[in-house]
């Protein structure tokens, strides 16, 4: 019986992908769990070191097809799946060597659909490093989304590698990742949160996120910008589905304002016009009169009046108000 299945998408990662199998590899676990490294058609050495390492270690399957992209491959990985638990592992980064041995005993103990868990951002050179997680979660024990207080919502990472996945749990509701769309965490996140009958947390870290590495995905912000419209309709959707929307509706209305203006100062300047009209036509979901009367973060607040300014102004006023705002804090 394989007890946890560690699920790694692998794309033109050949500088990387070495370090991550070999912390996958020295887990202290000492139950049965299995690699699954599905090559989404890479066009670099990271097929020959699959190999290599399959040849290895029996712990290890190697999928190889076309590209499909990460949505696509990580559900493949899920579908032959043989483990109690899935643990994803994004091929570019690397897990601490007791990750499985403390979320497995974490999510036995607890019966938990979903264990969340800290983890590290670190620079391709490795440094500096900040841990993240959610402390707050340790005062509630066991939690679903109808028992804990809706701020929190805002605290959690979307990120699928964030979190420990009981099989059954996303077999039983059908979860799988939306495909051909970037940000697919999202909706992913959305579904998992609100279906969810046991959540728990460790706060440890047991993950270490690659920042800032070439060729990123979170670097390449052409097009695939818009799908970020797509995956918060669809997070309404799901919260809406199961009675949520209306308790974590401000919640989720931030995060959106938030995540869109990254989005917009990163994005291929020719699509910013685009990308405006997009995001004003958004504005009728947001519930002005409510974050009026709201203490907020400062940055929350920032972001607040930029929304309130786009939807007032035409694109050109917008460009201006925010070259302003960046005159000022220099």
């Amino acid at each position: 019986m394989v007890n946890v299945s560690v699920i790694i998408p692998v794309y033109n990662v050949e500088k990387y992908l070495a370090r991550c199998l070999d912390t996958v590899l020295a887990q202290s676990f000492d139950g049965d769990f299995e690699v699954i490294c599905v090559n989404d058609g890479s066009t670099d050495f990271s097929p020959k070191i699959l190999e290599a390492y399959a040849k290895s270690d029996s712990r290890i399957r190697v999928i190889n097809r076309v590209n499909g992209g990460l949505s696509s491959a990580r559900n493949v990985g899920m579908s032959v799946a043989k483990g109690d638990y899935f643990l994803f592992v994004d091929s570019d980064d690397w897990i601490s060597t007791n990750t499985i041995e403390v979320l497995y005993k974490n999510a036995t103990e607890n019966n938990s659909d979903i264990v969340l868990f800290g983890y590290v951002k670190a620079n391709s050179d490795l440094s500096p490093k900040t841990f993240l997680g959610v402390p707050e979660c340790r005062q509630f024990g066991v939690f679903n989304a109808e028992t804990i207080p809706e701020s929190i919502l805002k605290l959690f990472p979307v990120s699928a590698w964030s979190k420990f996945y009981k099989a059954e749990f996303l077999k039983n509701n059908n979860i799988t990742f939306y495909e051909n769309i970037i940000y697919e965490d999202v909706p992913f996140w959305a579904e998992v949160f609100t279906q969810a009958n046991a959540i728990s947390y460790v706060n440890e870290a047991l993950y270490f996120y690659r920042e800032n590495r070439e060729g990123q995905i979170t670097k390449q912000v052409g097009e695939s910008v818009f799908d970020i419209v797509k995956c918060y309709e669809s997070v309404e959707v799901a919260y809406k589905k199961r009675n949520l929307w209306e308790k974590y509706k401000h919640s989720i209305q931030m995060l959106l304002m938030l995540d869109f203006m990254s989005k917009y100062y990163i994005v291929q300047p020719e699509l910013r016009p685009k990308l405006f009209e997009i995001y004003k036509s958004q504005n009728k979901i947001i519930d002005y009169d409510y974050f009026y009367g709201q203490k907020l973060f400062d940055f929350e607040e920032r972001t607040f009046k930029r929304f309130q300014k786009l939807n007032s102004s035409s694109f050109e006023e917008f460009e201006n108000y925010l070259k302003g705002e960046q005159n000022a804090n220099t």
